[in-house]
C-alpha cells in the first residue's frame, strides 16, 4: 500500500504543479481538496485488504494533501513574483515610452521655434526691406529713372542674397553635415562657410578626435555654433572670430 501510493503521490503532483502555475492558491486548495477526497476513495478499500487501518491511510493522504498544499503555495508564490515583475517592467516600458514620446513632441516643438527664427531673421526681414524699396522705387520712378533704376538693382541683388540665405536655412535644418561628417568636421565646415560669407578670419581650435557623444547632446553644440556665427555674420562686423571646443574629464 505505501509504495503504490506514493507512486500515486508522484502522479497527482503534476497537476497540482500544473494547476498552481496557471490559477491562485485559493482555486488550487479546492483542487487539491478534491484530489485527496478522490484519494482516499481511491485508497481505503486497498487499506482494508492490506490490514491497513482507515485512520493510517487518512493520516498518509492528510500528509500528502499538506505536501501538495505546500508545492501549491511555493508555485503560486514564484509566479505571483513572476506576474509582479512582468507587470512592474511593462509598467516602467510604458513610462520610458510616454518619456520618449514627450521628448519628441518637445524636440518638435524646439525645432518649429528655431525654424520660426531662422524665417524671421532672414526671409521675413528681407521680404520687409524689399516691400519698402519698391513702394520708394514706384514713388521716384517718375521723377528719377535713373535712381529708381538704381534702387531696383539693389533690390533684385538683396532679393538674390535673401534667397540664399532663405536656402541656407532651410538646408540648416536637417543638420546635414552634422549627420554626413560627424560633430568635429561638421564644425570646421560651419566655420568656413561663416568666415566666407562674413569676411572674418577664423581659428577653430578642436580636439583631433572626440568619444562619440549622445545625438541630441552633439544636435545642441552644432546648433550652438550655427547660432553664434549667424550672429556673428549678422550683426558682430567681426574680423577675428574663434571657436573652440575642448573635451575635459568628468
Amino acid at each position: 500500500f505505501g509504495a503504490r501510493t506514493w507512486q500515486l503521490f508522484i502522479f497527482l503532483l503534476i497537476p497540482v504543479i500544473l494547476a498552481s502555475w496557471q490559477y491562485p492558491l485559493r482555486k488550487v486548495f479546492w483542487f487539491i481538496l478534491f484530489l485527496s477526497t478522490a484519494d482516499y476513495l481511491f485508497s481505503a478499500p486497498l487499506a482494508l485488504r492490506t490490514d491497513l487501518r482507515l485512520a493510517g491511510a487518512g493520516v498518509i493522504i492528510a500528509v500528502r494533501g499538506i505536501l501538495y498544499l505546500l508545492v501549491a503555495y511555493a508555485v503560486t508564490r514564484l509566479m505571483h513574483e513572476q506576474r509582479a515583475g512582468r507587470s512592474a517592467l511593462e509598467s516602467a516600458n510604458q513610462q520610458l515610452r510616454q518619456y520618449a514620446d514627450a521628448l519628441d513632441t518637445l524636440a518638435t516643438a524646439r525645432e518649429r521655434n528655431r525654424l520660426a527664427r531662422e524665417l524671421h531673421d532672414t526671409l521675413a526681414h528681407t521680404l520687409s526691406a524689399l516691400v519698402i524699396q519698391l513702394e520708394a522705387i514706384n514713388v521716384i520712378f517718375e521723377q528719377n529713372p535713373q535712381k529708381a533704376r538704381e534702387d531696383l538693382a539693389a533690390s533684385a541683388a538683396q532679393a538674390r542674397s535673401g534667397l540664399n540665405e532663405a536656402r541656407r536655412a532651410i538646408k540648416a535644418l536637417r543638420a546635414a553635415p552634422l549627420e554626413e561628417l560627424g560633430l568635429l568636421p561638421a564644425l570646421r565646415q560651419l566655420a568656413g562657410d561663416a568666415a566666407e560669407r562674413g569676411g572674418f578670419q577664423v581659428a577653430v581650435t578642436l580636439p583631433e578626435s572626440l568619444q562619440r557623444l549622445v545625438p541630441e547632446v552633439e544636435n545642441d553644440l552644432y546648433r550652438v555654433a550655427v547660432e553664434g556665427f549667424e550672429n556673428i555674420v549678422r550683426h558682430a562686423a567681426a574680423s577675428q572670430v574663434e571657436l573652440r571646443l575642448e573635451a575635459r574629464g568628468a
